[in-house]
């Protein structure tokens, strides 16, 4: 009992003795989490440049690190006299919080083993179309004349209008398509509708940015207007579904200009022209009845069983009256159906029952009613009138769906957990087939036409079977007008309530959520007795505010309970609530204990605690009380199973693991263990009955999980050290898992677990093997077969050699797509040739930081050589001696020998994406006489950076073909003397950036300009030896960069034009051209340069007009002659770069 009084005692005292080298500590813990910050931000930056999206832990761990830093800047740093005890004690108390905090944050970024991943292409993740609509030829032409408009210099708004379900928004995504890179380098899209107010038009905008936004409303606008004018990019701001007007600069924050503009759709031309000023608009016609036939047999096929079937099918295509919505629910409702079918639909398209929808034509309400009515059975049609109570393009989570629909009993004869999600699932799946909802990006969500909704609306309100209301995002107080009603389903948008009033009356209600994300958790207070008139309640979801637990004793027929965000410093009253089902609790920092009371909730089937990093105090009993429980789900919350701690004056023992050997329906698990001995009281039994589990045993400060996704199932973390024998409930986990990750311990491990007599891994696809204290003695890895092994990452292994016994007669991982090898410092090669060669599923190859490691590939004799045809991906960082991807095992080579890195024995057909980063010992990368036949035809983005002896990149032989090649990103090679020989046709070459290569005098020459038909953007920064961009040649009649839109040149001392030579010049495209601490650089070119579409050029932080006669040379003659007329100051300040370090300045 001594120790659980004496050490509160203690650590109370601390806080006023120690609070001199607490503060001291705080300055230093701040300081290392800025280094931390700067090395994540510059490892992003560098993801982002490789065309890498940005995982979302590393996102959020960035913004949570300028928050903390952000904090402690604004904190009151007073400094109370060491005779003010109360002033004293409580500063010190929180500085030891922050100290802990801080901490905590910094150790999380230790494994950042990668910050991002190859994004998805564009038209295949974020414009989802159906089938049909590609064939709308009339909506591609529009989408042509409203991208010449956004061409235009002085157009800076376009708006498109038409009725609902014309097709505007598949034309909003035709032109996406067709503006960006070619037109703009960044498109931001934001739905507006009726529902969103400015606030969340600002949070879709500061999402894209990835840039967190001001609290105040003032402050965001100001924020993205001073972000969108500053960005070096051509932006284009999608608004979509506009109903009434706003100021797009002083509300918003959008600077309509040049160089940012504004593209918006409405169901009005008069909100367009008259209030929101578009300089062009266009409308949106239905489709010719050539076209509605047309896209509507790509849907159900174009061939019949009769001449009359065919008909029949014509007359029904032409009553939806040429609009794509109309044509696509009919066509999918019908597709298969007996004609009888095909009539009565045919009967209700010509005698339409008239709706007054806003904005609904008659004709897309009779095919949405009709595909409605053709839902089979009471289920489908109520989760789809359920997903009309979110707001217009709200995100509908699958996860909601489904707790909502266990909570209010929509789905018949079915009682189980897992059943619901199957169920929902289904039906899900059926709605989007018949376009009554649509795909999300994500496949946990789903999204509703807007004009679905509103007919989805219209028809629950009639019929009555799942009446719903939705408001609130525009008002500032809950209005009398929503304070009663017979609605089954509310959702309300509470980010601009003042306060939640009382006397509600919803007699009928089953579902409310009630979602305030404006920042501050817990905010919104709920009244007691707010739930009073809510008797039916059966499923609540409340998302940032604070209440009392007695304002949900009312609720005795709730049985799905979720709270996000939420404050209280308790939830003891809980036990009342005993036919609760499913409970989900998430990121509510203050709850530190759960009560005894909840073994009082024995029809709990889902139990799920996230996110709550305070709780401690977990009781024994209560989990074994819950013997209907089917999910426990505890993540970053509570790991102290089966130890003692203090709490408010007593000692509690916590819940141990044995409770879940007493839950029979337990299938699906997530939690993490403190100690890895408590593991022994799970069961081989209760670990074999899991369909899902998410074990990690021992997470300590400084381990970061790896970043991955959901897709799997099982997965087991083990940071421990091992008992003499694994046997029982973790033997049958590591024998289950699908993804499995050891941190601690590992050469004992893959000596005891991996080795030949473990009978293998059968469902094994991910593994990390992550030693992060480097205590491996390991030579290698693998003695047994994973034959189902897809993606191996190994981190740490100083003494590792090689990945499987060489000569080994088995091939351990046959399935492997992925492996990344990463600071393993002994390790000389991955594969020996012939293991390589039956890897036939491989298709990404990293390495980094591996000191020792001289080739990729071993082979045996120099004759060996091989294609690999699957690799598309090649990374290499921190390589310092490896000069080739082949290296010869027990052959001396020559070391004045110039090596190139991929030589006529290697051909890599499908590769895409290379990435070499600190290969010092590089000095070509392909072989002088060319490359192997049909090598590297695929090739898209290179990116060279810090090869400090490479002199060439690409072969000088005319045989290269590098037709594909769109990006080539070189930074820091100093010795790099040629980028683009004139041998090689560079036809696809869209980017080109060269940074700090300071043995370049130019990028290439004026023969290779001929053949850069593609490129569109050229950046050139700190290179000390450049003296043009392109190399001097005369050619009687000029050159013509035809797509070069963007020209960006900073600190080239010895730049003295982008052209040297006299001949003619031409940039028909070019629109952006900045040039900064260029002192030397008096003219563009020394012969005639015709710029047309170039207004405005930027010259070191100044702007401006190109000149009408003389054009661009006289713009910079120009400002050279004001920097002459200034005076003495100010001509030192801005032309003297005598005394700069340029490599500073930048």
């Amino acid at each position: 009992m001594g120790e659980y009084v004496i050490k509160p005692i203690g650590r109370q005292l601390s806080y006023l003795l120690c609070y001199n080298r607490n503060k001291n500590k705080l300055k230093e813990q701040l300081e290392a989490l800025k280094t931390a910050r700067r090395d994540v931000q510059g490892r992003v930056q560098e993801a982002r440049s490789n065309a890498y999206a940005i995982r979302e832990e590393v996102s959020k761990w960035l913004a949570d690190a300028d928050n903390a830093i952000h904090d402690e800047r604004s904190s009151n740093s007073s400094n109370p006299s060491a005779f003010n005890l109360v002033d004293r004690y409580q500063l010190g108390r929180k500085t030891k919080k922050k100290i802990e905090a801080l901490h905590e944050l910094i150790a999380k970024r230790i494994n950042f083993v990668e910050v991002g991943y190859p994004a998805p292409l564009l038209e295949t993740k974020n414009i989802i179309v159906p089938g049909g609509y590609q064939v709308l030829e009339s909506k591609i032409s529009m989408a042509k004349q409203i991208k010449k408009a956004l061409q235009k210099a002085e157009v800076s708004r376009v708006g498109v209008y038409g009725m609902g379900g014309v097709g505007k928004t598949y034309l909003l995504n035709e032109v996406k398509k067709m503006v960006l890179e070619e037109v703009f380098d960044r498109v931001i899209e934001v739905f507006v509708g009726q529902s969103n107010g400015v606030i969340q038009i600002q949070e879709q905008i500061g999402d894209v940015l990835n840039v967190k936004l001001p609290k105040s409303k003032e402050g965001r606008a100001s924020f993205l207007r001073n972000n969108l004018a500053k960005m070096e990019e051509d932006v284009l701001v999608i608004l979509d579904d506009l109903w009434k007007e706003y100021d797009l600069l002083k509300e918003i924050g959008i600077p309509c200009s040049s160089s940012c503009k504004v593209l918006m759709t409405s169901r009005s031309q008069d909100i367009l022209m008259n209030n929101m000023n578009a300089t062009e608009c266009f409308q949106v016609n239905s489709l010719s009845e050539e076209e509605s036939w047309k896209f509507f047999t790509t849907i159900i096929g174009d061939e019949f069983d009769t001449p009359d079937m065919e008909n029949l099918a014509k007359m029904v295509a032409r009553e939806c009256g040429g609009l794509p919505l109309a044509l696509d629910t009919i066509a999918k409702a019908l597709k298969g159906k007996h004609m009888n079918h095909w009539k009565d639909a045919l009967s209700k398209l010509r005698n339409p029952i008239g709706m007054d929808i806003k904005g609904v034509s008659d004709k897309v309400y009779a095919s949405l009613r009709l595909s409605y009515d053709h839902l089979v059975g009471e289920e489908p049609k109520l989760v789809f009138l359920l997903c009309s109570v979110f707001p217009d393009h709200y995100k509908i989570s699958l996860n909601d769906l489904q707790m909502y629909a266990m909570g209010m009993r929509l789905l018949r004869n079915i009682n189980t957990w897992e059943d619901v999600k199957n169920r929902v699932l289904k039906l899900v799946h059926d709605l989007k087939s018949c376009s009554l909802l649509l795909e999300h990006s994500s496949d946990k969500y789903v999204k509703m036409h807007d004009i679905v909704r509103d007919v989805a609306i219209h028809i629950a309100s009639t019929e009555g079977i799942m009446p719903t209301l939705s408001f609130g995002s525009k008002l500032s107080d809950w209005e009398d007008e929503y304070q009663s009603g017979a609605h089954r389903a509310i959702f309300v948008n509470c980010d601009n309530f003042q306060k939640l009033p009382q006397n509600l009356n919803f007699p009928d209600l089953e579902l409310l959520i009630l979602r305030s994300s404006n920042g501050f958790v817990g905010n919104l207070e709920i009244p007691d007795g707010f739930f009073a008139g809510m008797e039916k309640i059966k499923a609540l979801d409340i998302t940032g505010m604070s209440f009392l637990q007695t304002s949900w004793r009312s609720l005795k027929n709730i049985r799905t309970l979720c709270l996000l965000r939420c404050e209280f410093n308790h939830i003891d009253t809980i036990g009342e609530l005993k036919n609760l089902e499913i409970l989900r609790i998430c990121s509510c920092k203050e709850l530190d204990h759960l009560p005894v009371a909840m073994n009082q909730l024995t029809e709990l089937k889902v139990l799920e605690v996230l996110n709550c990093s305070n709780l401690e105090v977990f009781p024994a009993n209560i989990i074994s009380s819950m013997n209907k429980l089917e999910v426990l789900k505890l993540r970053d919350s509570f790991d102290r199973w089966g130890e003692e701690v203090w709490y408010k004056d007593e000692v509690i023992k916590n819940v141990t693991l044995s409770e879940l050997n007493r839950l029979p329906r337990l299938s699906s698990l997530r939690l993490e263990i403190s100690k890895f001995r408590f593991m022994s009281q799970i069961t081989s039994e209760t670990s074999s009955k899991l369909k899902e589990f998410w074990v990690c045993v021992n997470k300590t400060d400084d381990f970061i999980l790896p970043m991955v996704s959901d897709e799997y199932a099982t997965t087991l973390i083990l940071n421990i050290v091992l008992p003499k024998a694994i046997h029982g409930g973790l033997e049958t986990l590591l024998k289950r898992s699908e993804r499995l990750v050891v941190r601690d311990s590992v050469g004992r491990f893959i000596n005891d677990v991996f080795n030949p007599n473990s009978n293998g891994y059968p469902f094994l696809k991910y593994l990390w093997i992550i030693d992060v204290h480097g205590h491996s003695n390991l030579p290698y890895l693998f003695r047994s077969e994973f034959n189902s092994l897809e993606f191996l990452t190994v981190y740490g292994m100083d003494r590792l050699m090689n990945l499987a016994p060489r000569n080994s007669p088995i091939l351990p991982f046959k399935k492997l797509k992925s492996i990344s090898i990463r600071s393993c410092g002994e390790i000389r090669n991955l594969f020996s040739i012939s293991v390589l060669k039956a890897l036939s599923d491989l298709q990404d190859i990293s390495v980094t930081d591996c000191g020792m490691m001289d080739g990729i590939v071993s082979i045996e004799t120099e004759e060996q050589s091989t294609i690999f045809t699957g690799i598309t991906s090649l990374t290499l960082e921190k390589v310092d001696k490896l000069k080739s991807f082949c290296t010869k095992l027990f052959i001396q080579e020559d070391p004045q020998s110039r090596i190139p890195c991929f030589d006529q024995r290697v051909s890599f057909p499908e590769l895409k994406h290379l990435s070499i980063t600190r290969g010092n010992n590089l000095e070509t990368l392909w072989h002088s006489d060319g490359l192997a036949s049909n090598s590297f035809s695929k090739l898209q983005t290179v990116r060279i950076e810090s090869c400090k002896r490479l002199r060439f990149m690409f072969p000088s032989n005319t045989s290269a073909r590098l037709d594909s090649l769109e990006r080539i990103e070189v930074k820091k090679c100093g010795n790099l003397k040629r980028l683009l020989p004139s041998s090689v046709l560079f036809w696809s070459l869209s980017e080109l950036s060269v940074e700090k290569c300071n043995g370049m005098m130019n990028l290439f020459s004026l023969t290779v300009a001929k053949g850069l038909v593609n490129l569109w953007s050229i950046e050139v920064r700190c290179c000390r030896g450049m003296r043009c961009v392109v190399a001097a040649e005369e050619e009687q009649g000029g050159v013509v960069f035809r797509g070069l839109r963007r020209v960006r040149l900073y600190w080239l001392p010895e730049l003295v034009s982008f052209y040297g030579g006299k001949c003619r010049v031409r940039f028909p495209k070019l629109d952006r051209l900045f040039i900064l601490g260029c002192p030397k650089m008096k003219t563009f070119s020394r012969g005639v340069v015709v710029t047309p579409k170039l207004d405005i050029v930027r010259i070191d932080v100044r702007y401006f007009e190109v000149a009408v006669d003389g054009g661009v040379n006289e713009t910079i003659r120009d400002f050279w002659r004001q920097m002459v007329s200034n005076d003495d100051e100010d001509s030192e300040t801005n032309s003297d770069y005598g005394d700069t370090s340029f490599e500073d300045e930048a």
